[in-house]
């Protein structure tokens, strides 16, 4: 969440997608991915740059 917040405070477009939780959590929506522009890539790295890809 401190990313997200980060995010809007930058101002940039953000969106965070819940799952609905139906197959492992008993249907408890649960946080699953943070979608983070578009904008240029030098402002979302203020945000992201310090995470380790997979």
């Amino acid at each position: 969440m401190a990313i997200h917040d980060k995010t809007i405070e930058m101002g940039l477009e953000v969106y965070m997608i819940t799952d609905s939780g139906r197959t492992e959590f008993h249907g408890q929506p649960t946080r699953t991915c943070l979608a983070i522009g578009p904008d240029e890539a030098s402002k979302i790295d203020q945000v992201t740059g310090h995470l380790e890809l997979l």
